[in-house]
């Protein structure tokens, strides 16, 4: 008797395979075994001798597997088995004469031990979740986007909803990308019958919300929630049932329009056809220039450009500067942090910059690790707070001070580096809240049409003067005592940071700079820079080359942050 997982040969009362150890049944007649199947298929598993299973690649009520057809020159083949056969029989039988290149249906259906398989050439070399991690080129995500809208646009037309779109179910690598129609495929006239969501990707009417009706907008929703991965590779706030329809807004011309038109929170907001939005991307590609905008898409809603020059007279750039971005998904909830910060080095040539240096590191590993130790629910190594804004003052009062130490620390070791320092402004991004820290005469300031706020207060002699009122901002920058710094990091073992909160609306800049840059331009000149809403890499090349043009007898160093 053989064995039909792995085809060995077994004694005729046998009750398992010798070789494989699979379980054996005898079927009615007692002369062919029969595999008792408990759990998904095991890898070299071959069935009605012509489908082998080659690997597991999702587990649920239907299971799928990468397979070989052992009678098609063992071409490659996706297999899908599930023990409802009701369930994918009902929708392989509403699509099983549908032809649409981008759709696959699967041509082999057969039954064994009460379980139904559909068989079929596989779709792709890859699915697109696999290409999401490898960073596609924006060109290549509004191709897969175009593709995937052609086979959803087929199923419409047939009165169907696919309500399954999602990264795992596109398959690309071929001459164009296929969708999976199977998992919650059904008529557009009865959805609640066999829906259920996949947070992150599922419309807000499939939890109820916005009337709870499903029709084909719902799907254009979630092919927008996948493109905008495939841009950001970040999901929305997953952290309540409103924010899994709060996507981060995408930059990049028409392209992020129409994704963030897709997923929009209200369905008559929404694209109302599937052909109106494959026409919109479609215009996208025909557009060279549409196409290549999409690469400045911007996750988190911020577009941020940094630039530092060693500027006309000195010999080496003290100034330093980073910006740090990440996010960590524990329990499908993000903990993310967005640092921007600009350190002036002072106390020496061969000093300043290590001090500069240290501080940026010192401020952007506290954070890092601070945020890593930040769990669920609050439970911490280091107790920090719930809320996002007092965590985000926690975080950069604390990596401030830790910063400082290690300065201070490091100076201690040698007498010839006592004195050495640097000045600091840090940003912490928190959705629309900006969040600085601030030590000593590097600026934080923020930009609102025409209106300008210096956020922060320089610690200098001449700082202190113009908050007691006894000096003007314009007669401060032309003082010979503006340098006199009395609070900078790693003079001292301890220093008081300054912490700042500003809201930013769409449109609002933020602009992080070192003495170097503020001290050669007039409150007039800044404010009409931004007024003529220059994207962040445009502010920052211009700031930095007026600053030689006028002579830079310092470092030149800042961070413009747009808040978009």
């Amino acid at each position: 008797m053989n064995c039909p997982t792995c085809g060995s040969e077994n004694a005729p009362d046998s009750r398992f395979c010798e070789d494989c150890g699979a379980q054996l049944a005898v079927s009615q007649d007692g002369m062919v075994a029969v595999a008792l199947q408990e759990g998904p298929l095991a890898p070299g598993r071959v069935l009605r001798e012509r489908w082998r299973v080659d690997e597991l690649l999702e587990e649920g009520r239907i299971n799928r597997y990468l397979a070989t057809d052992l009678q098609a020159d063992e071409q490659p083949a996706l297999l899908l088995e599930c023990s409802d056969a009701g369930l994918l029989g009902a929708q392989h039988d509403l699509v099983r004469s549908l032809e649409a290149p981008c759709i696959w249906t699967g041509n082999q259906r057969f039954e064994e031990e009460g379980r139904l398989y559909l068989a079929g050439p596989r779709p792709g070399l890859t699915r697109f979740e696999q290409e999401i991690a490898g960073e596609p080129s924006p060109e290549r995500v509004i191709r897969v986007g175009v593709d995937v809208l052609r086979g959803l646009g087929a199923l419409h037309q047939h009165g169907l909803l696919h309500l399954s779109v999602q990264p795992s179910r596109i398959w690309t690598g071929g001459e164009q990308a296929v969708l999976d129609p199977y998992e919650r495929l059904c008529r557009a006239q009865s959805p609640e019958e066999s829906y259920s969501v996949t947070p992150g990707y599922s419309s807000p009417e499939a939890y109820g919300m916005q009337g709870g009706v499903l029709d084909p907008r719902s799907d254009l929703f979630s092919l927008g929630a996948v493109l905008h991965f495939a841009l950001s590779r970040q999901r929305p706030d997953l952290e309540s049932r409103d924010s899994f329809f709060s996507f981060p807004r995408l930059s990049g011309g028409k392209v992020g329009e129409v994704i963030m038109r897709a997923v929009s929170k209200a369905p008559a907001d929404r694209f109302p056809s599937t052909g109106e939005m494959l026409h919109a991307l479609e215009d996208c590609l025909a557009s060279p220039a549409e196409a290549s905008a999409a690469a400045s898409v911007t996750v988190a809603g911020y577009a941020i450009a940094m630039k530092t020059d060693i500027g006309c007279v000195r010999s080496i750039n003290q100034d330093a500067c980073a910006e740090v971005q990440f996010v960590v998904w524990e329990k499908d909830v993000p903990t993310r942090a967005h640092l921007v910060v600009v350190a002036d080095g002072m106390g020496g040539e061969a000093e300043g910059d290590k001090a500069a240096s240290l501080a940026v590191r010192s401020l952007a590993r506290e954070v890092l690790t601070s945020v890593l130790h930040f769990q669920v629910a609050g439970e911490t190594n280091r107790l920090l707070p719930n809320d996002p804004i007092e965590r985000a003052r926690v975080l950069l009062e604390r990596g401030i001070e830790t910063a400082n130490r290690s300065i201070h620390d490091y100076a201690e070791l040698d007498m010839s580096r006592r004195g050495m320092g640097c000045t600091m402004t840090a940003v912490l991004l928190v959705g629309d809240t900006a969040v600085l820290g601030h030590v000593g005469d590097t600026r934080g300031y923020r930009f609102r049409g025409s209106e300008l706020d210096l956020v922060t207060t320089d610690h200098s002699l001449v700082g202190r003067l113009v908050q007691m009122g006894q000096m003007s901002r314009e007669e401060a920058r032309n003082s010979p005592q503006r340098s006199i710094i009395y609070r900078a990091l790693g003079t001292n073992p301890e220093v008081e940071v300054d912490l700042y909160e500003r809201r930013l609306a769409s449109g609002d800049y933020l602009l992080i700079c070192s003495d170097g840059v503020w001290e050669y331009y007039q409150d007039v000149e800044l404010s009409e820079l931004f007024a003529g809403n220059p994207n962040a890499a445009e502010a920052a090349d211009w700031l930095v080359a007026t600053c030689l043009e006028r002579g830079a007898d310092d470092n030149a160093t800042c961070a413009v942050i747009r808040h978009l």
